[in-house]
């Protein structure tokens, strides 16, 4: 940051009183001398100057803050506002997710929810180490354990469908729909699958076995190490197992008119066959091959839900 000076009247002698305070830009008219210097040489060039017709005047620079704050006093306050308000509001909940639900029972578990206090604009505090299990275990029979978690304004609440488990302790645990895994937590047994994984209609998802130990098969590796077989003991298998379930059905016709129908024909078989989903994406294909024969594909895909 700069001063700006002025000198009108000024003499030939003036200049050597001030040279010594790093001038620059010095310019000389007629009875006029304008110059300029760093801001802090401004008391010392006012108290020299002070018995001449001088004019001294802060120019702004890049870094000027407070001039530049003054200058836009309108802008400030804005700003200023604007922290204030995001500082309050952080501190807000605006939105409950659940998670792990189809959503007749969102909807179900949301009004419980709402009804007992856990609703946006509600503060974050108030929901910092509470327990919504116990409540909600009591609630519905449906649920097995629930925990939240605050995600910036966000209150997302996970709930995790309770489980039949079997009823023989050597049973296990197969998956009824074809699926993709979202999420897997084994209580009892042996997991055989894992999050992620796609998995057909029948397929062992968890084996109601444990290790109990490994002995030896008399057999060695490449680096003569004995090989270990590992031994189990039945067990009841009891696990969580949440996923998406996803339905797809193919047909041909000859007529082009009736694609739209046989559509909606394949995804209303597709839901009589998978009672008890709730699809909510679906995906549909139609392509005519050259001797006319039309092939038409439904691709339906449920929220997360239980698929044990």
């Amino acid at each position: 940051m700069k001063v700006k000076v002025t000198i009108s009247n000024a003499d030939a002698t003036v200049l050597n009183k001030i040279r010594h305070l790093n001038l620059r830009d010095v310019r000389i008219a007629e009875n006029e001398i304008t110059l300029t210097a760093p801001l802090v040489r401004q008391r010392a060039l006012k108290q020299i100057l002070r018995n001449y017709d001088a004019h001294v005047e802060r120019i702004p620079g890049v870094l000027d803050i407070p001039a530049f704050f003054h200058a836009r006093v309108f802008l400030v306050a804005c700003l200023f506002v604007a922290i204030c308000s995001l500082t309050v509001l952080s501190n807000f909940i605006f939105r409950v997710e659940i998670r792990g639900l189809d959503p007749a029972q969102t909807a179900e578990v949301s009004t419980f929810l709402h009804n007992t206090g856990v609703r946006p604009l509600t503060t974050r505090a108030t929901h910092r180490g509470a327990n919504f299990s116990a409540a909600l275990i009591n609630e519905f029979p449906f649920i097995a354990h629930a925990s939240h978690e605050i995600r910036g304004t966000r209150l997302v609440v996970h709930v995790y469908p309770a489980v039949n488990p079997p009823q023989s302790g050597d049973t296990d645990l197969i998956t009824r729909w074809n699926a993709i895994i979202t999420d897997i937590i084994v209580i009892g047994g042996t997991k055989v699958a894992e999050a992620g994984q796609h998995v057909t209609a029948g397929e062992i998802l968890v084996r109601a076995a444990r290790q109990v130990g490994d002995i030896e098969t008399g057999e060695t590796d490449e680096m003569g190490r004995p090989i270990f077989t590992p031994v189990y003991e039945p067990t009841r298998a009891v696990a969580l197992v949440q996923g998406r379930v996803l339905a797809s059905a193919t047909t041909t016709i000859t007529d082009p008119t009736q694609v739209l129908l046989t559509q909606l024909h394949l995804v209303s078989n597709l839901q009589q066959s998978h009672r008890g989903v709730t699809f909510v994406y679906s995906q549909f294909d139609h392509h005519t091959a050259p001797d006319g024969t039309i092939t038409v594909t439904v691709s339906l895909s449920s929220a997360v839900m239980n698929i044990l």
